[in-house]
């Protein structure tokens, strides 16, 4: 201490000030340079980030969604065959080969293993400080998986079919498809899934699984599940990063409540029973809210709730359709169309993070699925004009 208090007095010397003023300089300088050194480390943090999505942002924005796009979907739609459509598929860079002959269940198949590869190569590619996020999306795919099981169990398929038809998807291993297919019966699945993020809202649906001899309540809360997860995985995402993924899952997880009860509403359900499948953290609905809606008596009734809203506005344009036809189908459409906008706007406003690959993921299902429905339609040799109401785009219905 004596030779920092002789350095403070000779600086005083020197400068006109007293010792204490020259420390509190001292302290103060420090802390500035401290608080440049915090602000560096948050902008390197940042640096590093935007480092690390580069590769896989840059190879999503060249792979594109194609067939999310009305031009692109209307010349797949002028395909004369089958074959046809697959080499218009092909030249986008969509690695699938479908027979004419091939029964249909076996195209779906295809399709489904299709779409598995495709994300099974996208989550290797995705940054680590995202990956908690399209894991839990991935949960999606894992719960038609499981709800194959169940179905197929339900129905008394035998163990060799519901091999054929399930696929390997995270949690839903070559030996639990084993263990799915050689149950005795629909309770035996559930049990498999006690130590899954399924398995506490399987085991509360079982009883209504049982009253109502249908699988509809398990498969409900197969989705319920699911949704939580997405949304719990926000919490284990980087601060920095997590603007885009907590915008989706608001967005997502209001437009999968609307759904529910516009078909809550068009099945007749119970407003108790389908309360269970209302999940939290909506971006402007809560939960209650949702549950308020299901005891609206009529679909109508219920859009004129929604008016206000982004939501009604996205629907507006399918509700003469609903009125004339008795469906929710053309306003389910509306919300996807609304959804594949929303993540548009994501990608635009996050573009050097996680915008670009919500995107991504988000239009490559609805392009599957839009494949899906002309591979129907001309393997049926049904006219595509028939079909084309269920081709969602982000610019409308082809």
């Amino acid at each position: 201490m004596n030779g920092l208090s002789e350095i403070l007095e000779q600086i005083a010397g020197q400068t006109g000030l007293n010792s204490g003023q020259i420390l509190i300089g001292g302290l103060a300088l420090l802390l500035i340079i401290l608080l440049i050194l915090v602000v560096f480390m948050g902008y390197f943090r940042i640096l590093t980030h935007i480092a690390s999505f580069a590769y896989p942002v840059a190879r999503v924005k060249a792979m594109g969604n194609p067939f999310v796009r009305e031009e692109e979907l209307a010349t797949l739609a002028e395909s004369h065959t089958l074959h046809e459509l697959m080499e218009k598929i092909q030249d986008h860079g969509f690695d699938l080969k479908l027979e004419e002959a091939a029964p249909l269940r076996d195209l779906d198949l295809i399709l489904d293993r299709y779409y598995l590869h495709e994300v099974s190569l996208f989550l290797d590619s995705v940054p680590d400080s995202i990956r908690p996020f399209f894991t839990a999306f991935h949960s999606l795919s894992e719960s038609e998986q499981l709800k194959t099981a169940i179905r197929s169990r339900h129905a008394g398929i035998s163990p060799e079919i519901i091999h054929s038809r399930m696929i390997p998807v995270g949690i839903v291993t070559p030996d639990l498809i084993d263990g799915c297919a050689h149950s005795e019966k629909v309770d035996d699945i559930v049990g498999l899934l006690q130590e899954t993020i399924y398995g506490r809202a399987l085991a509360e649906s079982l009883p209504l699984y049982h009253d109502q001899e249908s699988t509809l309540p398990l498969e409900r809360a197969l989705d319920l599940a699911a949704l939580r997860e997405i949304n719990h995985s926000k919490s284990r995402i980087d601060n920095l990063l997590a603007g885009p993924v907590t915008e989706f899952c608001g967005i997502y997880t209001d437009i999968t409540n609307i759904l529910t009860v516009l078909r809550a509403r068009a099945e007749g359900l119970d407003p108790e029973e389908a309360s269970l499948s209302i999940v939290s953290g909506g971006a402007f609905y809560e939960d209650w809210r949702m549950r308020q809606l299901l005891e609206t008596p009529t679909i109508p009734e219920i859009l004129h709730q929604l008016s206000g809203t982004e939501y009604f506005d996205a629907i507006s344009a399918a509700i003469p359709l609903f009125e004339e036809t008795a469906s929710v189908h053309p306003l389910e459409h509306e919300l996807e169309r609304y959804l594949l906008r929303k993540v548009a706007i994501l990608a635009s406003t996050y573009h050097l993070t996680g915008g670009p690959l919500i995107r991504f993921i988000v239009a490559r299902f609805i392009e599957i699925r839009n494949i899906r429905v002309l591979v129907h339609a001309f393997h049926s040799r049904m006219p595509v004009a028939a079909i084309s109401g269920e081709l969602v785009t982000e610019g409308g219905i082809v």
